[in-house]
């Protein structure tokens, strides 16, 4: 082709490469006319060297390895999703389970006691939660026999007073 043998000369003339691209069928070609000095020769000042390689597979290589890397990347992010799921769990669920258990002792259940796992602040918090219900409950149990026992007094003293006016 008189284009390819134009880049043949200019190739020699510049003393460089020069290199095109053929497409035959389904083949993707690639050549390249190199220029190569000869120092050593005083028959010539130098050599064209043609080179042609076949490059058609490289697009499925390079298709497979965006495969491979689209691959990689949906697993990794898969993988990250499930971590910060997990940790996010990790957080929510004490928290959770610490406001049903204020809403059990809202109810009146004073026996709900917060779940104390691992060691963070929402640990800290759950400790000072059932810190506080043991103390909340030890007040309601005293007050509770003293009022039994402030109603057993009444009762005596009522039982008293009417078996003084039968008397």
């Amino acid at each position: 082709d008189s284009s390819h043998a134009d880049l043949y000369i200019q190739a020699f003339d510049e003393k460089t490469e020069k290199s095109f691209k053929i497409k035959k069928g389904d083949k993707q070609l690639h050549c390249a006319f190199i220029y190569l000095d000869r120092e050593e020769s005083d028959l010539y000042e130098g050599t064209m060297l043609r080179v042609i390689t076949d490059r058609s597979g490289e697009k499925k290589v390079i298709l497979k390895e965006m495969q491979r890397l689209l691959l990689i990347f949906g697993l990794s992010m898969l993988l990250l999703g499930i971590i910060i799921y997990k940790r996010a769990q990790s957080i929510t669920n004490p928290i959770t389970s610490l406001a049903e258990n204020a809403q059990k002792i809202e109810e009146g259940d004073i026996s709900a006691r917060a779940e104390v796992v691992g060691r963070n602040e929402i640990t800290s918090l759950a400790e000072h939660f059932n810190s506080m219900m043991d103390r909340l409950a030890n007040y309601y149990n005293e007050l509770e026999q003293k009022v039994a026992e402030r109603t057993a007094e009444v009762v005596e003293q009522k039982e008293e007073i009417e078996k003084q006016k039968l008397a």
